[in-house]
């Protein structure tokens, strides 16, 4: 088993008489913000970015809500499906902070796959929190920080009960961070934290019978944050045009469900069918990663993002080939 990579220092410091750290919630309180969704009349849609928020949304009809948390400066994160519904109608978003400050946000990014969005505020407000330099360990104390049902600021204890789950209730989403901490509905959104306050994973999803936690829960690890952010702060920072979606490669391919890859339809003008790829072979390969169906297709699609020429694997009249395409 592995152990957690501060370990040695905590014994270290016992043998030295330095106490071992210790969690500060009061330190990244200023980090975790409540992201709510209100329906606005188009009559009374408010300027793009106003801040601060000229008037209390008062009787105006809440959509949703959930977490993020503070990137960095003007810069909020939280999950694709938290501020999904903002981008199908009429709706404004807005960021309230633990210092009782109320701003309106605007999606500039998303990785609807990933579950992944970046909303950009003008103001600096909040603490930016960082994340870890290398993923939890099992069993490491762990925390979950954010606005379950819209109340105050909330924590929750656990531990790393198991990492690289694939869980299919969870959207898709691969690679994740499960764990014992409470996640309940808001706590989307909203970061998991290390015992010194780095984001070890972003809460997304949960395991249950019933509508609250029972104790498997599920976060987007700090690897796949380290990966995706900045690809998507590169897009926005060449466009004017926001919300900018996660760029990835069109291979004008669609693959036939419960077949192992099987093509159902392959575009005469794409890659595929431009290297005499027919309808009917199967995907076995897309840059070393294995293909089973069209998720894991689009997966591996956002994971390789734009480039100039890939490899793939495919059988065809029982025999396995490799193309450059």
């Amino acid at each position: 088993m592995k152990f957690p990579a501060y370990l040695p220092f905590i014994l270290l410091g016992g043998m030295l008489g330095c106490k071992p750290p210790t969690f500060a919630p009061e330190k990244v309180a200023p980090g975790v913000v409540l992201i709510t969704l209100f329906q606005i009349p188009k009559e009374e849609i408010l300027p793009t970015i106003p801040n601060p928020l000229p008037a209390p949304l008062q009787n105006k009809e809440e959509v949703s809500s959930g977490s993020g948390w503070v990137y960095a400066p003007g810069l909020i994160v939280t999950n694709y499906h938290v501020i999904d519904d903002a981008l199908k109608q009429e709706t404004t978003i807005k960021v309230s902070f633990t210092s009782g400050e109320e701003v309106v946000a605007q999606v500039i990014a998303i990785a609807p796959r990933r579950d992944i969005a970046l909303l950009s505020i003008q103001n600096n407000l909040g603490k930016a929190l960082p994340i870890a330099p290398i993923e939890p360990q099992l069993c490491e104390t762990v925390f979950t920080v954010g606005h379950p049902l819209e109340l105050e600021q909330t924590f929750c204890k656990g531990i790393v009960s198991g990492l690289n789950r694939n869980v299919p209730s969870t959207r898709g989403l691969r690679h994740l961070i499960q764990t014992d901490a409470d996640i309940h509905p808001g706590n989307s959104g909203g970061p998991l934290l290390n015992i010194r306050g780095e984001v070890v994973g972003m809460n997304t999803a949960i395991c249950s019978p019933i509508e609250g936690s029972i104790g498997l829960g599920f976060a987007i690890s700090n690897t796949e944050l380290k990966k995706i952010i900045p690809r998507l702060l590169q897009q926005v920072a060449v466009t004017t045009k926001f919300p900018v979606k996660l760029s990835c490669m069109n291979l004008g391919v669609k693959i036939q469900k419960k077949t192992k890859g099987k093509l159902s339809e392959v575009k005469a003008d794409g890659p595929f069918g431009k290297a005499g790829i027919k309808v009917g072979e199967r995907l076995l390969e897309v840059e070393g990663f294995p293909i089973t169906d069209q998720k894991s297709l689009d997966w591996v699609l956002d994971e390789i993002g734009i480039r100039s020429s890939i490899t793939v694997k495919i059988l065809r009249n029982g025999k396995e080939l490799f193309l450059s395409l």
